[in-house]
């Protein structure tokens, strides 16, 4: 009777920590961000309502964890984007691209077409999201291509485990759909359904990780995990499933917590976009700073919510 209790208490404790801090991270943590979202909501003064389609959009992504939309000269930006990436690519050489990831050049101080989309319409629909001011933690350019039999990685499915604040946008430099590998995503409130189911088959995912033995790395590990969202999915989420589709310029706005995958296209096929995390900001957003020292990724998450 006592360890039944113990355990309603414990499962009380987890839906409080992922509906208040949309994220697992442990509860004090996250919910330092959430704090931080609601400082940052007291302190912003708008110079005028959000406009509608993205007042819209934002409670899409509140509801659902994710929103799509065609930004203001999406498709031409994005293909003025790729062009300049072909020819960083072409001044940089080999190095350009390694393990897929473009390095020939900052997201921010090398493409003026990220900047116009940040002072434009997706700075709009950030703010709109938090209802405050955004900073970007980190951009990069990635492409996807056909390089193994099987999904691997990203290409699993898998949530990322950071703040609830992290917003990640993905812009589309070639079109996206099912043929090139476009990120497909289960809305927020059936993702938590398959993190509760997750919680329950935890003792059989533990036992299933310590088969692998002791000199399992890290990636063998997060497979087991990818391999039961996989089970679960295929077994009662596949209609709830949604995929970002759209020509070049398309926008993707969603959670990193939500559960998704993308990225593992036809053989002969390609998707490159750009990618950026944003997270809410006491103040506007520092562009002469991105502008100096740029915005390329170093590390994972940020060390607070504060950065």
């Amino acid at each position: 009777m006592l360890s039944a209790v113990k355990q309603l208490a414990r499962n009380w404790r987890w839906e409080r920590m992922i509906q208040r801090t949309r994220s697992r991270l442990p509860y004090e943590q996250g919910q330092r961000y959430m704090d931080y979202l609601e400082a940052c909501r007291k302190a912003y003064k708008a110079a005028e309502p959000d406009e509608p389609r993205f007042a819209a959009l934002a409670r899409d992504y509140w509801a659902n964890g994710y929103c799509t939309f065609m930004p203001a000269r999406g498709t031409e930006l994005a293909q003025s984007m790729r062009a300049r990436v072909a020819t960083l690519a072409a001044a940089a050489g080999p190095q350009a691209w390694r393990d897929d990831r473009f390095y020939g050049g900052d997201t921010y101080r090398d493409f003026p077409e990220i900047r116009e989309l940040l002072a434009g319409d997706l700075g709009k629909l950030f703010r709109a999201i938090y209802r405050a001011h955004f900073k970007i933690f980190y951009g990069m350019i990635f492409r996807s291509i056909r390089d193994a039999d099987t999904p691997i990685y990203s290409q699993l499915w898998h949530a990322d485990g950071g703040p609830g604040t992290c917003v990640i946008a993905i812009f589309a430099l070639t079109d996206i759909g099912a043929h090139n590998g476009g990120t497909e995503m289960l809305p927020w409130p059936q993702s938590v359904e398959v993190m509760r189911a997750e919680r329950r088959a935890a003792k059989e995912l533990d036992a299933e990780a310590k088969a692998l033995g002791p000199n399992a790395d890290r990636v063998a590990l997060r497979d087991v995990k990818c391999r039961f969202y996989e089970r679960t999915i295929e077994a009662g989420y596949t209609s709830k499933v949604v995929r970002a589709s759209g020509p070049p310029g398309t926008l993707l706005c969603f959670s990193n917590n939500v559960i998704h995958r993308g990225g593992y296209p036809e053989p002969g096929q390609i998707r490159e976009v750009a990618l950026m995390h944003a997270y809410p900001s006491m103040t506007p957003t520092p562009f002469d700073s991105y502008a100096a020292k740029g915005v390329e990724k170093t590390v994972g998450n940020p060390s607070g919510p504060d950065f």
